[in-house]
């Protein structure tokens, strides 16, 4: 049997209307629960993300050139080397 929400979206179960009223009222604390714990795991997320961004970018500045830069990440840390990806001009410099 379909999960639920497969049926819903598929338009093969349908509710009355007591029961639209009590699945949006559960729908409605489900997703407002989700989102709040997405934008809180986001918060943490973020912040690591600019801290380990700081810190590259001081090490970068510290060693003095992309020559030195590039040999450092790949020997001394666990990120990737890859260049940006296209399109993406954010936070890259």
């Amino acid at each position: 049997m379909k999960p639920e929400y497969e049926r819903v979206l598929a338009g093969e179960q349908r509710y009355d209307d007591h029961l639209k009223s009590q699945k949006l009222d559960e729908l409605s604390q489900e997703a407002t629960q989700c989102h709040l714990a997405v934008k809180e795991q986001f918060r943490g997320t973020l912040e690591y993300a600019k801290r380990a961004g700081d810190a590259l970018r001081v090490a970068k500045k510290i060693l003095g050139g992309r020559s030195k830069w590039g040999k450092w990440l790949g020997d001394e840390t666990t990120g990737s080397r890859r260049r940006k990806p296209p399109g993406l001009t954010c936070g890259f410099r």
